[in-house]
C-alpha cells in the first residue's frame, strides 16, 4: 500500500466503521469503503490505572486510591494488583522459593469408596495419558494418606523426587466430607531448569468406579508458583515486599468517605517510620497493565520525572507511655527544707524501639499539672424533726436511674450507699449536721465524678409530717427557705468541681436481681433529730425489678496480648528458639511454628519485637536444611536492628501473644471453624473469638457456641464474610 495512516485512541468497546476519500482543490470526492467495512480494535490488557495517590492511615498502614484506566483493552477490568516495596525498583525480596500445589476433595455426604472402586488418578502435566502418578491399584483412595501419595509422586523422578505432601481434613463435616493434600516441590534443582511454572496438577477419575455418596468435587490449584532456587538469585525473580490482589469489586466497596478516587485499599502491617513506594496495575482476561506508581505532589519537577515513584511513610503520634508514677519527695534547698515536691517519674512509650515510636524518635515528653476540686452538693431536711417523710435522689439529666426511697432522718452512710449505686456516680462521701438537718456529698470518684457534676434532684416518696408540736415551727421553717412543708428538701451546689485530668471514660452499665423482692430497711438515725416513728421499710412499689450495678473496670481498647506466651510451650514442651543476624528480616526458628504464627502477629525476638511478614506460605521450612538445629525461616517486616549473636549461644527465646490461639480453617457461609489443635482447654462456649484474614488483614467477630475434643469451634453465626483457609 502506498498511503497508510494509524487511528489512535479508537474506542476498543465497539466496533468502528472507516472509510476514505481524496481530496483536491476542488472538494472531495467519493468515498470508499475499506475491506471489512468495520472492525474493533483488537483485545489487549488494560491500560495503567490513573491518579494513582497513598495517604497515611496509621503509624502501620497506608490507604492507596486510583481511579479506572483509560481503557479496559476490550475487555472488562476484573481486579487490580497492587505493590508495596522498600525500594522504588520494586525488587526487595528474591521470589525463589519452592512450588505449592493444593488437591481439595469435596462431597456432599460421606465420601467412601463403593466396595473399593471409588478413588482418582493423579495427573501432573495436564495430559491424561503421560504421564500419570504410579500407584499399585491403579487409583488412589479418596483418603488417601498423605506418605502414600508423596511416594508415588517422588517416583516419577527429576523435580518431582523430592515433593513433600502433608493431608488436612478427616472427612467429616467441618471439612466438607473431604480432604485438603498440600503438595510442595521442594526440589533443589539448579538452573536452567528452575522449578518454576509446574503444571497445575488434575485429576482423572476414569476407571476408578464412583463414590459411594454423589457430589465428589475434586479442586486443584496453584497456592505458589516456583521460581527455582539453589545459587544467587536471578535478577527475574527479584519482587517486591508485598504484591496484592484486588478484586474490582472489593477496590469499590473499599472507597472512603471524601476520597475522590475510584478506588481504595489499605495496605496493612507496615513498618512506622519505613519509607514505602506504591503502584497499581489493572488486569483484564487477557493479561496485566504495566504499573502506574504513586507520584507525590511535592514531586514538582518537569514531567518525565512524574514516571518515577515517590515513597510514602506511614507514621503516627506515639504510643501510651508507661509505668507513670508520681510520690511526694523533699525539696533540694535548705531554704525549703520542710517543704515538699512531686516526683514524677515514666517509662517510654510502649513498643518503642531503635527505630522510633510509631514512625519517629521521642525527642520529648508532656508534663501537664492540674488541681482537681472535688464536687461538693448539699442535700438539707428543713425544719425538722418530722414524724414521716421519705425522699429520694437522682442526678440532673439522668431521672432513669434515682435511690430508693429514704427516710428523712436516713442514715449518712446509707445515703452514701445509694448514691454510689447510681451508675453514673463511682464515688462519693457523705457526711451529716444535725443541728442544721444538712447532709454534705463530695463527689470524690476517679473518672465519672471527676470534675463538674450534674445536680442532684430531690423526688418525694412520702409527704412530710411533723407532729402537732412541732407542726407550727415546721412550716414557718419550709416557708422561710421557699419550700413546700409537705416535702421542704433543699439541694444546693456548695462547690463546684474541676477536673484534675481529662480521662478517656467508658460507662459499663448492667443490671442484676432487683431488691424489690427482699425484706429491706433503711435505718433512721438515733442520734440529732428525735426519731418520732420506727425505722420505715423501702418502699417496695417504687423499687423496679432490676437494679442498676455501676462502678470502673479495667478496659482495653485494640488489645492484641501480651507477648508473654513462650512459643512451643504448648507444642511440645521444649522451647523455641530462633536467631537473627543485625539488619536481618529473617529469622531461623529451631521448630516450624506456622500453626501458630499467622502473618501479621507480633512476634518478640530478644528485646526486639516484629510482625510476621507475608503470606503463610512465606514462613518456610525445610527436610532437609543446611543446619538442622534451624529448619524454617520466619520473615519479619522490619529488619532487626541488633540481632542475637550477642545473646548466649547467639540464640534467644520467641515468644508470641498470649491470646493467640493459632490458625484456623474455615469455609464462607459456613459455621464450623476449624482449629489447628485442641482449643478446649482455651475456649469456653460464650467467648468472643476473632478470626483474622492474613491475605488482606480483615477481621471478623462471632461467639463461640460449642466445643469438641477435636478442637472444632462451632459459631453462633455464620462467617459470611470469611472466605480464606489458613495453610
Amino acid at each position: 500500500m502506498p498511503f497508510a495512516h494509524t487511528l489512535s485512541k479508537v474506542s476498543d468497546a465497539y466496533p468502528t466503521y472507516v472509510r476514505v476519500a481524496a481530496y483536491t482543490s476542488i472538494g472531495y470526492g467519493p468515498y470508499a469503503l475499506p475491506t471489512p467495512t468495520h472492525l474493533r480494535a483488537a483485545h489487549r490488557s488494560p491500560s495503567a490505572p490513573t491518579n494513582v495517590s497513598a495517604t497515611v492511615n496509621s503509624a502501620t498502614s497506608v490507604v492507596v486510591s486510583w481511579d479506572e484506566p483509560k481503557s479496559d483493552g476490550g475487555d472488562a477490568v476484573e481486579s487490580f494488583s497492587v505493590q508495596i516495596d522498600r525500594l522504588p525498583t520494586f525488587t526487595s525480596l528474591c521470589g525463589d522459593g519452592p512450588e505449592l500445589q493444593t488437591l481439595t476433595l469435596t462431597g456432599s455426604g460421606p465420601l467412601i469408596s463403593n466396595g473399593g472402586g471409588g478413588g482418582f488418578k493423579l495427573v501432573i502435566d495436564g495430559d491424561y495419558s503421560n504421564p500419570l502418578v504410579p500407584t499399585a491399584g491403579g487409583c488412589f483412595p479418596v483418603n488417601v494418606e498423605a506418605a502414600t501419595l508423596q511416594e508415588s509422586i517422588r517416583a516419577l523422578g527429576v523435580a518431582y523426587g523430592s515433593v513433600e505432601v502433608s493431608r488436612g481434613g478427616d472427612g467429616s463435616p467441618a471439612w466438607d466430607f473431604g480432604f485438603v493434600w498440600s503438595i510442595t516441590f521442594a526440589a533443589n534443582v539448579s538452573r536452567p531448569l528452575p522449578l518454576g511454572d509446574l503444571a497445575v496438577l488434575t485429576v482423572n477419575t476414569s476407571g476408578c468406579g464412583d463414590a459411594a455418596t454423589a457430589g465428589a468435587t475434586y479442586t486443584t490449584a496453584t497456592l505458589k508458583h516456583g521460581l527455582g532456587y539453589g545459587g544467587d538469585c536471578a535478577a527475574d525473580h527479584l519482587v517486591p515486599l508485598f504484591t496484592y490482589e484486588v478484586p474490582l469489586a472489593s477496590a469499590s466497596a473499599l472507597v472512603q468517605p471524601n476520597s475522590g478516587h475510584q478506588f481504595d485499599f489499605e495496605v496493612p502491617r507496615l513498618t512506622p517510620g519505613q519509607a514505602y513506594y506504591i503502584r497499581v496495575a489493572a488486569r483484564n482476561g487477557l493479561g496485566l497493565s504495566v504499573y502506574t506508581p504513586f507520584w507525590s505532589i511535592a514531586n514538582s519537577g518537569p514531567a518525565p520525572d512524574k514516571a518515577a515513584a515517590s515513597a510514602v511513610v506511614p507514621a503516627a503520634v506515639p504510643n501510651l507511655v508507661r509505668a507513670v508514677s508520681l510520690r511526694s519527695a523533699l525539696a533540694a534547698t535548705s531554704r525549703d527544707s520542710h517543704a515538699t515536691n512531686l516526683r514524677i517519674g515514666w517509662a517510654p512509650p510502649y513498643d518503642d524501639n531503635v527505630l522510633g515510636n510509631n514512625g519517629a524518635p521521642v525527642t520529648e515528653y508532656k508534663i501537664e499539672l492540674a488541681t482537681r476540686v472535688y464536687e461538693t452538693q448539699s442535700v438539707q431536711i428543713v425544719g425538722g424533726p418530722y414524724s414521716a417523710g421519705s425522699f429520694s435522689l437522682m442526678l440532673e439529666g439522668n431521672e432513669s436511674y434515682a435511690t430508693s426511697c429514704m427516710d428523712w432522718n436516713v442514715a449518712p452512710h446509707l445515703l452514701e450507699l445509694e448514691l454510689n449505686l447510681l451508675p453514673q456516680v463511682d464515688g462519693a462521701s457523705v457526711s451529716f449536721a444535725s443541728d442544721t438537718g444538712t447532709y454534705t456529698v463530695v463527689f470524690n470518684g476517679t473518672t465519672l465524678s471527676n470534675g463538674a457534676v450534674p445536680s442532684l434532684v430531690a423526688s418525694s416518696c412520702a409527704s412530710f409530717e411533723a407532729s402537732s408540736e412541732h407542726a407550727e415551727a415546721a412550716a414557718a421553717a419550709a416557708a422561710a427557705a421557699n419550700l413546700d412543708a409537705s416535702f421542704p428538701v433543699a439541694v444546693t451546689t456548695v462547690t463546684q468541681g474541676l477536673a484534675g485530668y481529662e480521662p478517656a471514660v467508658v460507662v459499663v452499665s448492667t443490671s442484676a436481681p432487683g431488691r424489690g423482692d427482699l425484706d429491706g430497711y433503711v435505718a433512721g438515725m438515733t442520734g440529732g433529730y428525735a426519731v418520732a416513728s420506727p425505722s420505715a421499710t423501702l418502699d417496695m412499689a417504687r423499687q423496679p425489678s432490676q437494679r442498676p450495678v455501676s462502678g470502673t473496670f479495667d478496659l482495653s481498647f485494640g488489645f492484641t496480648g501480651d507477648l508473654t506466651a513462650r512459643l512451643g510451650g504448648y507444642v511440645n514442651e521444649t522451647t523455641v528458639y530462633g536467631k537473627v543476624e543485625a539488619g536481618s528480616y529473617l529469622v531461623q526458628t529451631s521448630q516450624d511454628l506456622r500453626p501458630y504464627l499467622n502473618p501479621g502477629e507480633r512476634v518478640r525476638v530478644g528485646e526486639f519485637v516484629g510482625i510476621v511478614n507475608g503470606s503463610s506460605s512465606d514462613y518456610t521450612c525445610s527436610s532437609s536444611p543446611e543446619d538442622p538445629a534451624w529448619p524454617c525461616t520466619l520473615p519479619l517486616t522490619q529488619f532487626h536492628p541488633f540481632g542475637t549473636l550477642d545473646a548466649e549461644d547467639g540464640k534467644v527465646e520467641l515468644f508470641g501473644s498470649d491470646t493467640s490461639l493459632g490458625s484456623v480453617r474455615v469455609t464462607q457461609f459456613n459455621q464450623f471453624v476449624v482449629a489447628s489443635r485442641n482449643l478446649s482447654f482455651e475456649l469456653l462456649v460464650g467467648d468472643s473469638l476473632q478470626l483474622h484474614n492474613s491475605l488482606d488483614g480483615s477481621t471478623v467477630i462471632h461467639t463461640v457456641a460449642g466445643l469438641s475434643k477435636d478442637g472444632l469451634q462451632v459459631l453462633q453465626n455464620f462467617c459470611a464474610t470469611c472466605c480464606f483457609a489458613v495453610e
